[in-house]
C-alpha cells in the first residue's frame, strides 16, 4: 500500500470526507480542523517543542491527511497530528471506522488520541508507553468528525496544561519495568 503526507493547509477535506458536497459544511469542517491544527501547534509550543519539529519530513504538531492506496486515486484518507517534547508524545488520528490498513472511506469515522512517554527503563529497546487514551464514538457526519478532532486536540492541551514527564510517570503502568528477554539466535 501507498501513501501520501500532505500537511492540513495544502490539503482537501474533500479527501477525507468524499461525500462533503455542501459548500456551508465544507468551509465549517475546513474551519474546525484549522482550529484543531492551531490547538496542536498551542500544544507543541506548551511542551517547549521547536516550532520547526519534523519526523521523517513530517511536520510535528500540526495535522497532515495521509492518502492510502494505490496512486493516482488515493481511495481512502486518514487525518493525523502527532508531536511531543522531552519524553511526552501525542498523536490524533481520525480515520474511517475498521482496522487499518483502511480498505475504504467514511462514514462512519472515530477520532483516536493517546499521550505516550518515553520508556523510563529501556528507552531504545521499548520506545514508548501508553499512559492515557481517548477514544470518540463512530460519528456519521464530516462536522461531527472534525468536531471530534477539534475536541481531541483540546482535550490534549487541557490535559497536558499542567503535567511534566515526572507527574505522567505515575499514570505508566510499564514504569520501573524489566528488560525485555534477550533474544538467542
Amino acid at each position: 500500500m501507498t501513501s501520501r503526507y500532505i500537511p492540513l493547509a495544502l490539503g482537501e477535506v474533500g479527501w477525507l470526507f468524499p461525500a462533503l458536497t455542501e459548500r456551508t459544511e465544507h468551509d465549517r469542517v475546513r474551519e474546525l480542523l484549522q482550529a484543531a491544527d492551531e490547538t496542536l501547534y498551542r500544544l507543541g509550543q506548551q511542551l517547549g517543542a521547536r516550532p520547526d519539529a519534523q519526523l521523517w519530513g513530517v511536520p510535528l504538531h500540526r495535522f497532515h491527511y495521509q492518502r492510502l492506496g494505490p496512486e493516482p486515486e488515493f481511495p481512502v484518507t486518514i487525518l493525523a497530528g502527532e508531536g511531543g517534547a522531552d519524553q511526552i508524545w501525542v498523536d490524533i488520528l481520525c480515520a474511517p471506522v475498521g482496522r487499518g490498513p483502511y480498505h475504504r472511506p467514511g462514514p462512519p469515522w472515530q477520532v483516536h488520541t493517546t499521550i505516550s512517554l518515553s520508556c523510563d527503563s529501556h528507552p531504545t529497546i521499548c520506545g514508548v508507553h501508553q499512559v492515557d487514551a481517548r477514544t470518540g464514538p463512530p460519528v456519521e457526519t464530516p462536522i461531527e468528525a472534525a468536531t471530534e478532532v477539534q475536541a481531541a486536540a483540546a482535550w490534549l492541551l487541557q490535559r497536558l496544561a499542567a503535567e511534566t514527564a515526572d507527574s505522567l510517570r505515575k499514570h505508566d503502568p510499564n514504569r520501573g519495568h524489566p528488560p525485555p528477554p534477550r533474544r538467542r539466535d
